[in-house]
Formats: C-alpha cells, sequence, structure tokens
C-alpha cells in the first residue's frame, strides 16, 4: 500500500514538472512572438571597396511580420558622422551644402514603393554606379524603408498611424584617380585620474583618422605592474571616418589590495593590418576602504597595546612598592 502511493505521488509530480514545461515554452513562443512586430531589413549595413566608374548590384531582405498588408515606400539619404560619436546624420543635401561633393543619392537607383502581404518577406535589389570622375574618399548612404503603422491592431476604438522607418547603410570606399591614404594617430591616452581610490581605473583614447578613407581599427589595453602583464582590455570593434576622431572609454576594475604603480598600454590596428599604433600611460591605485580598513585596524592593535602595556606598568609598580614594604618590614 505504502508503494503504491508513492508511485502515485511521483507520477503526480512528474506530470506538473512537463505541464511546468509546457507552459514555459508556451510562455515564451508569446514572448518572443510579441518581440517580433512591424518591418525588418536584413542586413542592415554593406561596406563596399569601389572603384571609380564600377558598378554594383545589392539585396536587402524586407520582411512584413505584421498580420495587415504595409505600403512601402523606399527613400535614398546621404549620412555622415561627427568626432567622437557613432550616430549617423542623415540628410538630403542640396547645391549649398557643405558636402555635396560626396553626395551618393544619385548613385543608388532602387524600387520606389512596394506592396507587403502579411507575413511576407522580400528581397528588394538596389544598384550603385560610382561616377567616372569620382575623387577617392569615404562616400556614405542610406535605403531606408517607410510605412504606417495602427497603433489599435485590434480596431477597439480610435486608430493612430504611425510611421515606422527602418534602413540599411550603404558604405563605400571609392578609388578614384587620387592614391588612398590610410593613416592615423592616437591623439591622447590617458586616464580621467592619476590616483584612483576606488573601482573602477577609467581610461580613454582619443583616435583619429587623418587619411582620405574610412578603416574599422580593433586593439587591446593592456596593464602592466612592475613589467609583468596584469590583465588584457579588448576593444569594441570601431568604423573611424575620414578626418574625425574617435574617442574609446573603457574601465579596469581592480582588487581590493591592488596597491602600486600601474602602467597601461594601448595597441590599435586596422582590420587590414595597415595602420598600427601604440601609446602608454601610467596611474596610482590607492583602495581607500581597504586603507582605512587597514588604519583601523593598526588602531586597534595600538590600543590594545597601550592597554595592555598600562596593566602591565601597574602590575610593575605594584610589585615593586610591595618589595619596598617587605624590606622595611
Amino acid at each position: 500500500m505504502f508503494k503504491k502511493n508513492i508511485k502515485k505521488i511521483s507520477t503526480f509530480f512528474i506530470m506538473l514538472l512537463i505541464l511546468g514545461a509546457i507552459c514555459l515554452s508556451w510562455a515564451h513562443a508569446q514572448k518572443n512572438e510579441e518581440k517580433t512586430s512591424g518591418l525588418q531589413v536584413s542586413p542592415v549595413r554593406f561596406d563596399w571597396d569601389m572603384n571609380a566608374g564600377e558598378e554594383k548590384t545589392g539585396v536587402i531582405n524586407l520582411k512584413n511580420y505584421d498580420d495587415s498588408p504595409r505600403a512601402v515606400a523606399i527613400e535614398i539619404e546621404d549620412f555622415y558622422v561627427t568626432d567622437n560619436t557613432t550616430e549617423a546624420k542623415f540628410f538630403v543635401p542640396n547645391s549649398n551644402h557643405p558636402l555635396i561633393a560626396y553626395d551618393v543619392i544619385n548613385w543608388i537607383n532602387a524600387p520606389k514603393n512596394i506592396e507587403l502581404a502579411p507575413k511576407e518577406g522580400r528581397d528588394i535589389m538596389f544598384h550603385v554606379k560610382v561616377p567616372e570622375n569620382s575623387p577617392t574618399g569615404g562616400y556614405y548612404g542610406a535605403i531606408f524603408f517607410n510605412t504606417k503603422m495602427d497603433e489599435n491592431p485590434d480596431n477597439q476604438g480610435s486608430k493612430i498611424a504611425i510611421n515606422q522607418r527602418i534602413g540599411a547603410l550603404l558604405v563605400m570606399a571609392v578609388k578614384g584617380s587620387e592614391p588612398i591614404i590610410r593613416s592615423g594617430e592616437i591623439k591622447k591616452f590617458g586616464t580621467t585620474k592619476k590616483i584612483f581610490w576606488n573601482n573602477p581605473a577609467e581610461l580613454f583614447i582619443d583616435m583619429y583618422n587623418s587619411g582620405n578613407l574610412h578603416y574599422k581599427m580593433i586593439g587591446t589595453i593592456d596593464i602592466y605592474k612592475f613589467g609583468s602583464k596584469l590583465d588584457s582590455i579588448n576593444l569594441v570593434p570601431r568604423i573611424i571616418y575620414p578626418d574625425k576622431s574617435r574617442k574609446y572609454e573603457e574601465s579596469w576594475k581592480f582588487s581590493s589590495w591592488a596597491y602600486g604603480y600601474y602602467t597601461a598600454k594601448v595597441e590599435l590596428f586596422s582590420e587590414d593590418g595597415a595602420i598600427r599604433l601604440s601609446s602608454q600611460t601610467s596611474f596610482w591605485i590607492i583602495p581607500w576602504k581597504t586603507t582605512v580598513a587597514i588604519i583601523i585596524l593598526l588602531f586597534i592593535i595600538w590600543l590594545v597595546f597601550k592597554l595592555f602595556s598600562s596593566k602591565f606598568e601597574i602590575k610593575r609598580k605594584e610589585e615593586n612598592n610591595n618589595d619596598t614594604n617587605e624590606q622595611k618590614l
């Protein structure tokens, strides 16, 4: 009888576990389904090396994840990146724009409008032709897909139409009649403080592209003490645009006992290995919490020593007085 009850209880718990797993899977699927809506593009970036006069065709996959059809308008714009930022600034230039010489809007040929059925995915072809007389340099454009979506898809109450705008970046390195110049320099590599009392130690790099083409930089920051490497920080790969600066900000967490003088060495190199840069800086670490704890501990030790010294001195004086009294008697 006891064994039968144990078997029933075990079966009950197994069924509960299976039911719980099914519920979790369903909830996860629902969550993923809720996340995916509207339009999505892939890829979101094209990096092309081209020559003046060259032509090239690209493909963007556009998918409508909604349950209703979407009318999509396709627009082309230029973009640029300012100093010390990764944010692209999109614009449609006029004849007076300072970057009109690098305008790529007329280079790109793509459909103007398309219709997507519910859940439909489609490959969108676009064609790029670089003019024959284009000077050597970096040229940057974007293909945008615009659509309107209903904020209230259940048809309950009033509807609000909102615009969705997504796109893909087109980053082109064009070789014209002028030579390609790939160069750069580390303007400054240092720390935000010379002495770090608490975590983390903060480091920064000011990198400048002095060439006429963009390139991707990768690298590391190595931390040394007494000539021995203690740690290494891998830098996130970043695109450095011509005549622009890019600032890296990194932090290094040290232990509570990491007292001492440290040296940080940075090594930066372009993805093709043509550019290699290095620099170093130094700093002190004096963890204040550990320092305060040590001071308090030393103070306690000193107090205990004084207390025992005082008791020993009193006891010694009492013994001397007793010896003196005995001698008088």
